[in-house]
């Protein structure tokens, strides 16, 4: 009895330890640098200061439920592109930042604007659809195929 005794503990102690180092062992991903309020000449200081390609702008309203999800999910569909962006979310109903939707020409929330690390405008994303998702992930790596999707009249896509 006494010997079934020991090999059971052993054998909760080596599964144990087992399991341990099997979930300690993950890598732990960088956390996506989120900015609220910042304006487009910070932005654009901070992405060149943390040799960021990119800064995105999410202009979002209080009474947008689809805004409200977006930004709650931004460190999930983009912390895997921590090392080239950084997000700034801006309330477009503070008066202060109502030129941006006059600017863009839009009415459609949230909408994230992609600009390269110089300030340029490289696409403007409507909605927070999967396909809108996946649109503002590859104009964060450069590929804008997909914008002309998005297309404004006053940015066409490049």
């Amino acid at each position: 009895m006494k010997r079934y005794f020991i090999k059971t503990i052993s054998r909760l102690t080596f599964f144990s330890a087992l399991i341990f180092v099997f979930f300690s062992c993950k890598p732990t991903p960088k956390d996506l640098t989120i900015l609220y309020g910042a304006s487009l000449e910070e932005m654009q200081e901070i992405a060149k200061e943390d040799d960021k390609k990119m800064f995105c702008v999410v202009l979002t309203k209080p009474d947008c439920p689809s805004c409200a999800g977006m930004v709650q999910g931004l460190g999930e569909r983009y912390g895997h592109l921590e090392s080239k962006v950084v997000f700034n979310i801006v309330d477009v109903s503070s008066p202060e930042n109502q030129w941006y939707p006059h600017w863009l020409c839009t009415g459609a929330f949230p909408t994230t604007c992609v600009f390269s690390a110089d300030g340029e405008l490289q696409a403007a994303i409507p909605g927070a659809a999967s396909a809108c998702q996946q649109c503002v992930a590859s104009a964060i790596s450069s590929d804008l195929k997909c914008t002309a999707f998005f297309e404004n009249k006053q940015f066409p896509a490049k």
